[in-house]
């Protein structure tokens, strides 16, 4: 079982990513969220793997951030998932864009607490200039995501009061 869902997750993967559209489609989207939901630990542990991969190892930053989203939906009490999410998160707008999509795909829900951690820990990691030189060209600011997760530090001047 454990390999048949692997192989099917890379198959996806490989078949979204050679389309000749760059676009990720719905149908895509809802496989892959349905081998998600009736996948075994061993494979949502894969599968953070594979996003952690998709990241830091191939052009395609937006699939990580969507299948982060999906990974949170769907894991629930791991210790994993918060260590592939602070992989996973390497630059700021990686940070607002996973809220925006999480906004998208779960309107009037509650942000979950690993989520919400991750964002935490990784501003709490990121240097100055970083957050600094962070352009804020999407609907969700880094403002949001600071109000969201209450780092420690001082974060005033990136709050828009």
């Amino acid at each position: 079982m454990q390999k048949d869902n692997n192989d099917t997750l890379i198959s996806y993967v490989l078949e979204e990513f050679n389309s000749p559209s760059g676009i990720i489609s719905k149908t895509f989207l809802n496989e892959l969220e349905h081998t998600i939901k009736t996948s075994n630990k061993q494979d949502l542990k894969f599968y953070a793997k594979t996003m952690v991969y998709l990241r830091n190892n191939t052009p395609y930053r937006y699939f990580s951030l969507v299948l982060s989203n999906i990974l949170v939906e769907n894991i629930k009490g791991s210790t994993y998932l918060r260590k592939a999410l602070n992989k996973t998160f390497i630059e700021p707008r990686d940070l607002t864009e996973t809220l925006e999509i999480w906004n998208k795909r779960n309107q009037g829900k509650m942000i979950p607490n690993v989520l919400r951690r991750s964002f935490k820990d990784r501003l709490e990691n990121f240097e100055y200039y970083e957050l600094k030189n962070h352009q804020d060209t999407t609907v969700v600011k880094l403002s949001d995501v600071i109000k969201v997760s209450h780092p420690r530090g001082d974060f005033k001047e990136f709050i828009n009061i």
